[in-house]
């Protein structure tokens, strides 16, 4: 099929079109269809990011949220404590773990009753 050929000066004029002209259309078909799929490609990408993106805000708000009652729960385990201690005579003891008995000694190997 002939095709019209632009002659240089705004013209067109009826010819053919040489194997290295399609070879050129070819190519620059492919290279366009092979940048929309790739673009496809990353709008499907950045689609699912944007989501996971949402899904892990929510989480880490309601993971802070969690720390935030965890730390007045703590906040108020001291203070119940030192009331505690207040009431049981034991406010002079400043370190917590000062109360706490000591740990238990080893056994030694004793001799078995027969």
């Amino acid at each position: 099929m002939p095709l019209r050929h632009a002659t240089g000066f705004g013209g067109l004029r009826p010819g053919r079109t040489t194997r290295r002209e399609v070879a050129v259309l070819l190519v620059g078909s492919a290279t366009s269809a092979l940048r929309l799929f790739r673009e496809q490609v990353d709008l499907a990408r950045m689609t699912y990011l944007e989501q996971e993106n949402k899904s892990l805000t929510l989480l880490l708000e309601g993971q802070a949220e969690q720390l935030s009652r965890l730390k007045l729960e703590v906040s108020r385990l001291k203070e119940f404590e030192q009331n505690l201690r207040v009431v049981s005579g034991m406010d002079a003891q400043t370190d917590p773990a000062a109360g706490v008995a000591p740990a238990r000694a080893e056994k030694k190997d004793r001799p078995r009753k027969r």
